[in-house]
């Protein structure tokens, strides 16, 4: 049997078994599915759920086909039930939001992983579904996280429930306060008492006998929707890892270099695909995929730039990078955990993956330091002109152009469109305007500038002149002036 990303047991030739539907009755995969327009083809059989997944506040959540939400739903439906059996108060809340019916040709991913006839038009609906992880206890303790041993060392990746964080800190490796014994210990979990806000460390094999609950009925932690999974993992001996390096370069190449670095939560909300998610397409087998021309170049082009990566010293500063991230927080603890392994397992990875994004943060904010450094060696002490000036076709040069959005002033107070421009006359004055009506300029763009002069003020450690009411003239390549907006 092997383990799918949906949380369904299949078989090796990927069929999937069939659900007991119980007072429902057996209506099919596709009951739901609107058969009435005959432009649209329905599978007879339902292919392998790839599932999109990622983690919100409270639990993690997936987008699905809507066609197999039923069956997640019904694996909730029945961890409820066991949870039930176990004596456990909370249950597990599966939010579900149905995207708009599209009916529409399948694109190259959809043909790919569920086998859809590239010309032929289909209907196509998705969902996300967010699990809501219930706060497990039971009579007076609370379950707050999982140790999960790094192989081959006394240190642990700790798994805590929703809205609980250690701060960084860990127990000592091995120990259980249930029976008082120190052993070589894979897992071990921590339990609070509600009453006296104690925290234990309890065994795997003492927490039946300490708790009244199975080690392995205690699923809140999990990424996945399959609570009732209860195979165990692959020895220690057998268990796939990867060179942490290698990861760390592959994930470099995956986001340009750690500039287009995007979380699994950000790639959820985005739309787009994760750092970890474009790593398989670039360097993973292609025994049980279509490769096509432009992916086989797009794989040629990323193995040879892993190797320079791998030659260049950039995986060093990414580490160093990493490093730099505080211990006070189970991330920053996690993520030196896993840097000092040397290693990564599966669950590992997307912690070691994720130092990317601090070493493209930490260039971001470099970039940042040396533009403000720059702006404030160039910049002219004082302002341009006197509160309440009309200053008239000043040659100014636009230094930078920043966007975003603003509730607006009239009903139905809807966002608008906002721009903030600032420039530098020939004096080394700088210059900022606020408006509404949308420019069409861009940074280091040379053009003339009337304003009435509304303020002065200082934004960091540069001395600005505030206008309103302005007007911005570019010039042709004839040397005429070219007036691109109206008094805002």
């Amino acid at each position: 049997m092997t383990k799918r990303t949906d949380g369904l047991t299949a078989t090796r030739d990927s069929r999937v078994r069939k659900r007991d539907t119980g007072e429902q009755g057996n209506q099919g995969e596709f009951a739901g599915v609107n058969r009435t327009e005959a432009a649209i083809a329905v599978p007879e059989s339902s292919p392998a759920v790839q599932s999109e997944s990622g983690d919100s506040s409270t639990g993690p959540r997936l987008r699905v086909p809507t066609w197999s939400a039923a069956r997640i739903e019904h694996k909730v439906e029945l961890a409820n039930r066991r949870l039930e059996r176990e004596g456990i108060v909370e249950r597990f809340v599966l939010e579900r939001n149905d995207e708009e019916i599209a009916y529409r040709r399948p694109t190259g991913d959809e043909v790919e992983q569920y086998g859809y006839v590239p010309w032929q038009q289909y209907e196509f609906q998705y969902s996300t579904l967010t699990l809501n992880r219930p706060s497990i206890s039971h009579e007076g303790w609370q379950f707050d996280a999982a140790l999960d041993r790094v192989p081959g060392t006394d240190e642990f990746m700790m798994r805590s429930v929703p809205g609980r964080d250690f701060g960084g800190w860990r127990p000592e490796p091995g120990r259980c306060d249930h029976c008082g014994k120190y052993r070589d210990r894979n897992t071990t979990y921590l339990v609070t008492s509600e009453k006296t806000g104690e925290t234990l460390q309890v065994g795997a094999s003492c927490m039946e006998v300490f708790l009244g609950v199975r080690p392995k009925g205690i699923w809140s932690l999990t990424a996945s929707l399959e609570p009732d999974d209860d195979g165990e993992g692959p020895p220690v001996s057998t268990r796939e890892v990867e060179d942490n390096r290698e990861l760390i370069a592959k994930a470099l190449v995956a986001s340009d270099m750690g500039k287009r670095y995007v979380s699994k939560s950000r790639a959820l909300e985005w739309g787009s695909a994760s750092t970890a998610d474009r790593i398989e397409p670039l360097f993973g087998s292609t025994t049980y995929r279509r490769v096509t021309e432009e992916d086989r170049l797009e794989r040629e082009q990323a193995r040879q730039q892993l190797t320079e990566v791998l030659e260049s010293g950039m995986v060093d500063e990414v580490i160093t990078a990493a490093r730099e991230v505080r211990m006070d927080s189970d991330y920053g603890r996690n993520l030196n955990t896993a840097l000092d392994a040397g290693f990564s397992t599966e669950k590992m990875a997307g912690t070691v993956i994720s130092a990317v994004s601090a070493y493209g943060r930490k260039n971001r904010e470099a970039v940042q330091a040396k533009v403000s450094e720059d702006r404030i060696a160039a910049a002219t002490p004082g302002f341009a002109a006197p509160v309440k000036t009309r200053m008239r076709d000043v040659p100014v040069t636009v230094t930078n152009v920043f966007e975003g959005t603003r509730p607006a002033y009239a009903w139905p107070h809807r966002d608008e469109p906002f721009q903030i421009i600032t420039m530098r006359d020939a004096a080394g004055h700088e210059i900022v305007w606020k408006t509404s009506a949308i420019q069409p300029v861009a940074a280091g763009d040379e053009v003339t500038m009337t304003g009435t002069v509304k303020e002065h003020s200082e934004f960091r450690g540069v001395d600005q002149t505030v206008v309103s009411r302005a007007k911005i003239d570019t010039v042709d390549s004839s040397s005429v002036k070219t007036g691109v907006s109206a008094p805002s």
